[in-house]
């Protein structure tokens, strides 16, 4: 997912992606507790206000996401 997730910072410039890793004892496996996420690969996007506006969890199309992002 990681080549997706890079085109799309490249596409959507006035957004910032965060990526995580659920496993690694720290920041990563906090969030993922905290937004009870199944594992990964999930993606969640927040609004600018800090309201999550859509998850998804597993294989997620570059579309799905784009898509996603440009409703926000």
């Amino acid at each position: 997912m990681t080549p997706i997730v890079n085109g799309l910072e490249t596409e959507f410039d006035n957004v910032t992606f965060v990526v995580l890793n659920a496993r690694d004892g720290d920041v990563g496996e906090a969030a993922f507790t905290l937004l009870n996420l199944p594992g990964h690969p999930s993606f969640v996007l927040f609004n600018a206000n800090g309201e999550e506006r859509f998850r998804a969890f597993g294989i997620v199309e570059a579309d799905r996401l784009r898509e996603a992002l440009a409703e926000m």
